[in-house]
């Protein structure tokens, strides 16, 4: 149980299924929320990596990290699986607890949860622990929403032992109250936030070198969106930018297209392609000083997504550096990019739009800069750890609630809101 007499700050716990230094979304979420809380007094913030496999934790400096070896209740072997959970359960507990009572913690904050998690939805009500699960974006849309009986009614369990589910777009809350209409009193929106005087920081820390001038980047992994296209789809769109480029190139054949990111062998095909692809330039497993840096440099972000885009915190990053943006119309980007404000917006899987983009903002670098500038205003008030940080501390604050109630409709109701 928590101790309500200690005068300590409150332990808030990042719980992560992967290691910290892994490039990506959610890890530049965690590390932003946790210096954030450094320079809080009311919490002190701690990163527990849940990792089954006995992998050596990988350090990351300026970062407190734990680790736990955490089983789920539910996978392709249904019941080894669960009897291995339940066996496993009580020595998981012991050494959750004395992590809990060494770093004073309050509460447990899982991001982009998994069935593992569910260690933790019993240690809620065996500790007194209050519980605020972070959606991203695919676990909800590529796991949970797909997933049929068992498997399903497992999640629902899982969001079920919740007290808040914070989730970084309305785009993605409606989404979630389609999964689970019972808790949408639960959801909670908060925005992901960048700090930009840290990210300008950044570049002038890193010495990579940059592309010659002018030239566009694209920052983002490298995930498939669905299997068997040719040629492959990619959930960021880098195929869309290849495809663009051809076009791009014959009215400014002085430009550079710079793709960033990391990926193993579903990069092939783009490793390929920007082989081939006169003015095409790939980096891959940049330090995040280094992608700042290159940010600080182009002449815009592209990000043509295709979907399962819940936010895409790299556009704030541009903003950071008051670099124009063009992405795409899907999911929760039109809540952070203004369309002919702050960069442009445009259909997915449209190369010709793309192109369209991005030929009219090197043609006019007055246009480029102003909407850089727009941009770069609205991510200092709108989009900053400060802000994100003071509602996650209401939710700190806010009543534990009690579980949902276990027969969760199967049924999806529709969202009317």
């Amino acid at each position: 149980m928590i101790d309500q007499t200690r005068k300590d700050p409150a332990g808030h716990l990042f719980v992560l299924h992967w290691q910290l230094t892994e490039f990506g979304g959610v890890n530049s979420v965690v590390k932003g929320l946790y210096h954030a809380m450094e320079g809080h007094a009311k919490q002190r913030p701690h990163v527990l990596l849940a990792l089954w496999q006995a992998e050596t934790v990988q350090s990351c400096p300026g970062y407190e990290l734990s680790a736990l070896r955490i089983r789920a209740p539910f996978g392709k072997r249904p019941l080894k699986m669960l009897a291995a959970f339940l066996l496993t359960l009580p020595k998981t507990l012991l050494q959750l607890r004395r992590l809990i009572k060494a770093h004073h913690i309050e509460t447990i904050n899982p991001h982009l949860p998994g069935l593992e998690c569910f260690t933790f939805r019993i240690a809620r009500r065996l500790l007194g622990i209050k519980l605020v699960i972070s959606l991203h974006g695919s676990e909800l849309i590529d796991v949970m929403m797909p997933s049929k009986g068992v498997e399903r009614w497992w999640f629902k369990r899982l969001l079920g032992g919740g007290d808040y589910l914070v989730v970084p777009s309305h785009s993605l809350g409606r989404r979630l109250r389609t999964f689970v209409p019972p808790l949408q009193s639960r959801i909670r929106v908060v925005w992901n936030a960048t700090e930009p005087d840290v990210f300008r920081r950044l570049a002038s820390e890193s010495a990579v070198e940059l592309p010659p001038k002018p030239y566009l980047i694209l920052v983002g992994g490298f995930e498939l969106i669905e299997e068997g296209f040719s040629p492959p789809h990619y959930r960021k769109g880098q195929d869309i930018a290849l495809q663009a480029w051809h076009e791009i190139r014959i009215r400014h054949p002085e430009a550079r297209l710079l793709i960033v990111g990391t990926g193993g062998p579903t990069a092939d095909w783009i490793r390929e392609r920007v082989r081939v692809t006169p003015g095409a330039i790939m980096m891959e497993h940049q330090p995040d000083a280094a992608v700042s840096r290159l940010i600080s440099g182009a002449a815009m972000l592209i990000l043509p997504s295709r979907g399962n885009e819940s936010f895409g915190i790299a556009l704030i990053e541009a903003g950071s550096h008051a670099v124009p943006v063009i992405s795409t119309t899907v999911d929760g980007i039109p809540e952070v990019v203004r369309d002919g404000v702050d960069g442009f917006l445009i259909p997915p899987n449209d190369p010709a739009a793309l192109a369209r983009a991005v030929t009219k903002l090197l043609s006019d670098p007055a246009l480029a800069i102003r909407m850089g500038k727009n941009f770069q205003e609205r991510v200092q008030t709108e989009f900053i750890w400060r802000r994100a940080l003071a509602q996650y501390e209401d939710l700190k604050n806010a009543p534990r609630l009690e579980d949902a109630p276990p027969s969760i409709p199967l049924a999806l109701e529709s969202d009317q809101s």
